[in-house]
């Protein structure tokens, strides 16, 4: 069997202009991304890589394992992080996934700490239950990406994923739209860093 590493080339599927008031079909560009068919960095660190100001990861699940990614994030971008967790203070934050993934950034704090927030939505308030949302989003700079599997794959590279970058701006706008929705929420919680400030995209 020959030694193919090399990336499948992206599949263009035709845009679709149907839309309504809570969703958009929207055509784009398709990556398949497979560890087997690619040689480290895999294709979520090489688009982190391509930011110029801004990274904004929206992820329902995200911990420690996760955070080796980040140093494919160029010298000078703000990063945003959004995650979701059924928390009610029974336990020490630092003893949550959130909490270890924090632990990980502050072992990092020379470099993150003025351009890092980290913020996480509270589902145990909501009727959803253990998380108010499930898909994954990237946003880098002006693009937006649907991203299949969790932060954590992208470092530890253990399965295969799509990511799908959205090329209609009506569902770009919706996105980003939900995303700033629970960015803010009343339920959403700064935890990284304290006081720290909100970066609109």
């Amino acid at each position: 069997m020959s030694d193919d590493s090399s990336v499948c080339p992206p599949v263009i599927v035709p845009p679709i202009s149907n839309s309504s008031s809570n969703h958009v079909q929207a055509g784009g560009t398709w990556c398949y991304d497979h560890k087997v068919m690619s040689d480290p960095p895999d294709m979520y660190a090489q688009l982190l890589g391509m930011a110029i100001n801004r990274v904004c990861i929206w992820d329902p699940y995200i911990d420690e394992h996760g955070f080796p990614v980040f140093a494919f994030v160029p010298d000078g971008v703000e990063v945003q992080c959004l995650t979701s967790m059924g928390y009610d203070g029974s336990k020490n934050l630092n003893d949550t996934r959130v909490g270890r993934f924090l632990t990980a950034v502050d072992g990092q704090r020379n470099r993150w700490v003025s351009r890092m927030t980290v913020r996480y939505y509270n589902s145990r308030h909501d009727d959803c239950g253990k998380n108010a949302f499930h898909d994954r989003y990237l946003f880098v700079d002006d693009h937006v990406y649907v991203v299949g599997n969790p932060l954590a794959h992208h470092a530890i590279r253990n399965g295969s994923t799509a990511i799908h970058r959205i090329e209609t701006s009506a569902a770009r706008d919706l996105i980003r739209s939900m995303y700033t929705r629970y960015w803010n929420h009343t339920w959403t919680e700064q935890v990284y860093p304290i006081g720290g400030v909100h970066y609109a995209i």
